[in-house]
């Protein structure tokens, strides 16, 4: 009885020090965009539609309350944009998936038309949405947040 007792201490100790060392995300996976021009009650205003992904490459670690944005970076390492984004949770070898729409002035677009090879004349002419797949170093994690929690204490959790 008493060794049994002591893998289970030994396991839950494994399994809390696993999890202090769980990697973090430090990228965006396969980010992309899409340009639309906002409709005709609103001239002047570009729509932003975002999806990307962040991978969870821990085999006992779940992500929760995943928080932070999106910045698009020029050539300089400037920054010409940034889309906030939440997720509530990321399992074990999972990619949570940040889908995200926003709206900016056309104004603000403009650098990101010419930074993406856009013609912004033809876009507002045409009216159609643009599609693009960015540098992967051109979009980067800032403002990044998340807690870690062991998935054997989540499990515990649920079979109470």
């Amino acid at each position: 009885m008493f060794s049994f007792w002591k893998k289970i201490v030994l396991c839950s100790i494994a399994v809390m020090f696993l999890s202090s060392c769980a990697k973090i995300p430090e990228e965006i996976v396969s980010p992309a965009f899409s340009f639309k021009p906002a409709g005709s009650d609103e001239p002047g205003v570009v729509s932003i539609n975002f999806t990307g992904g962040l991978k969870n490459a821990n085999d006992s670690t779940v992500f929760l309350n995943v928080k932070g944005e999106v910045a698009v970076m020029d050539n300089a390492k400037n920054i010409l944009l940034k889309i906030p984004f939440s997720l509530p949770s990321i399992l074990p070898f999972e990619t949570g998936i940040i889908q995200t729409e926003i709206s900016i002035k056309s104004e603000e677009a403009i650098p990101l038309f010419f930074e993406f090879g856009i013609d912004a004349d033809n876009f507002f002419a045409s009216r159609e949405p643009q599609n693009f797949l960015p540098d992967d170093e051109k979009v980067v994690l800032k403002n990044f947040s998340l807690e870690k929690k062991g998935i054997v204490e989540i499990l515990e959790g649920k079979e109470k």
